[in-house]
C-alpha cells in the first residue's frame, strides 16, 4: 500500500529542521570571557562575530607556538594565504591572488604596523615584510580580499596588519635559541618602568645559511610609551630594523635538489640584500559623548639595496622613501549603522637607482635592452590627502 502523502511531507521537514546548525547562546558573562576581538576591520576592537569572515587573526598562542625563523612558517597557517619561501629573509607573497613578483606586487598587499602603512602609497617591494616586527608582534591579523575604504587603494588582495605588544599588556620574556649551520637568536620583551608604562622589545638573528654564501644577520628592535593626553589615551611607537643578507641563486638542472652538493651551491655569490627601515608613531584616542576620535600621525624612513642576480646582467638596485603622514578618523555607533568618517593625508619623498657594471649575455634581445651603465636614477615626492566614509 503507497504510503500516505502526508506522513513522506512530515518526514521530510523533520529531517531539514534535523539538519539545521543549533547553537546555545551563552549568557552575556561567558560571551565577553570568549569573544576573539580583530582591529583591521575598522582600525578599533570589534568582535570577530560582528564581521565578515575574511579576516584571520594570528593570537600570541600561535606566534609563540610557531616560532617562526621565516614569515612562510606563519602565513602557512591562514587559510587563503601562502608565501613562498626564498633565499634569507626573501619571500613572495599570495592572498587570495597569484604569486606576484616584482613591480606587479605593487599595491597587491598593504602591510601595516599598529593600523599605520610601513611605505608610502604605490612605493612597495616585494619583500618588504622584512621590514615588519613579526617576531615581536602579540598578534597579526589578515585581511583575505580587497580591502575597504579605510585602506585606500593599496590592499587590492590583502592586508596584513602587524600588531606589536603593548605595555602593561604584555608577558615579558628573554629567549636564546641555536641551530645548524651556525644559526642563533637572541630575543628579549622588558618593561622598561614599575608602572609598565614603557616597553622594549629586541630580537637579533644570525644564520650562517645551508648553501655557500648565503648567511644573513637582521635585527629588529620596538619600543613603545604608553600615557594619558588630552584626556585620551596615547601611546607612542617606535620600530627599526636591520637585514645584512648574502643571498643564494638559483639552481639548474633536472632534480637538482636532490642532489647534496648541488643543492648546496650559490651560483651566485656577489647576490645580496641589504635593508633598514624606521619607523616613528603614535596614536591617541578619546571617547566623546557621540563618536571616538582615532589620530595617528606617522615619521618613517627605508632604504634597501640589493643585486637583480634573477635578471640578465644582474644590476645593482638601491631604492629608499622618507615620508609622514597622519590618519584621522571619527567612529560613530548608531543603533543600526556604524559609521567611521575619516581622512589620510600623506607626504614623501622616494628614489630609485639602478646600475649595471658589465653587458648582459644571452641573445641579442637580451644584450640590447639589457645595457650596461644607469637604467634608473629617479626621484618622486608626493602628497595625497583621502577623505573617506564607510557605513
Amino acid at each position: 500500500m503507497a504510503r500516505p502523502r502526508r506522513t513522506r511531507i512530515a518526514q521530510t521537514l523533520l529531517c531539514g529542521l534535523l539538519a539545521l546548525p543549533a547553537a546555545a547562546r551563552p549568557d552575556d558573562g561567558a560571551r565577553s570571557a570568549i569573544d576573539e576581538v580583530i582591529v583591521t576591520a575598522q582600525r578599533r576592537a570589534q568582535p570577530t562575530l560582528d564581521i565578515a569572515g575574511n579576516i584571520a587573526r594570528l593570537d600570541q598562542s600561535v606566534l609563540d607556538a610557531a616560532e617562526h625563523h621565516h614569515i612562510h612558517e606563519l602565513m602557512t597557517r591562514v587559510a587563503g594565504a601562502w608565501v613562498v619561501r626564498g633565499s634569507g629573509q626573501e619571500h613572495l607573497m599570495a592572498i587570495r591572488s597569484p604569486v606576484l613578483s616584482g613591480a606587479g606586487s605593487c599595491g597587491g598587499f598593504l602591510y601595516l604596523e599598529d593600523g599605520i602603512p610601513v611605505r608610502p602609497a604605490g612605493f612597495c617591494n616585494v619583500n618588504q615584510m622584512i621590514e615588519l616586527g613579526t617576531e615581536l608582534a602579540n598578534s597579526i591579523e589578515v585581511v583575505r580580499g580587497p580591502g575597504n575604504a579605510l585602506y585606500g587603494s593599496n590592499a587590492l588582495h590583502g592586508v596584513v596588519n602587524v600588531l606589536m605588544p603593548q605595555p602593561g599588556g604584555s608577558r615579558p620574556y628573554l629567549s636564546l635559541e641555536a641551530g645548524a649551520n651556525d644559526y642563533w637568536r637572541a630575543s628579549a620583551l622588558l618593561p622598561l618602568d614599575d608602572e609598565q608604562d614603557w616597553l622594549l622589545g629586541l630580537v637579533h638573528a644570525d644564520d650562517g645559511g645551508f648553501r655557500e654564501d648565503s648567511a644573513y644577520q637582521q635585527s629588529k628592535l620596538h619600543s613603545k610609551h604608553r600615557g594619558s593626553v588630552f584626556g585620551g589615551e596615547f601611546v607612542a611607537g617606535f620600530t627599526a630594523t636591520d637585514l645584512d643578507q648574502d643571498t643564494a641563486g638559483f639552481i639548474f638542472g633536472k632534480d637538482a635538489y636532490r642532489d647534496p652538493e648541488l643543492s648546496r651551491l650559490n651560483l651566485d655569490p656577489d647576490a645580496f640584500r641589504d635593508v633598514e627601515s624606521q619607523r616613528l608613531y603614535a596614536i591617541w584616542t578619546r571617547n566623546f559623548s557621540r563618536f571616538e576620535l582615532d589620530v595617528r600621525p606617522f615619521l618613517r624612513h627605508s632604504d634597501m639595496r640589493f643585486l637583480h642576480h634573477f635578471q640578465p646582467g644582474a644590476p645593482e638596485e638601491e631604492n629608499g622613501q622618507t615620508s609622514a603622514g597622519v590618519l584621522l578618523a571619527a567612529h560613530f555607533d548608531g543603533t543600526r549603522v556604524r559609521t567611521v568618517v575619516g581622512l589620510d593625508a600623506e607626504w614623501a619623498d622616494v628614489y630609485v637607482r639602478e646600475f649595471q657594471d658589465g653587458p648582459a649575455t644571452g641573445s641579442p634581445r637580451v644584450v640590447a635592452t639589457r645595457p650596461a651603465g644607469k637604467h634608473y636614477d629617479y626621484e618622486v615626492r608626493s602628497a595625497s590627502i583621502a577623505p573617506y566614509v564607510q557605513a
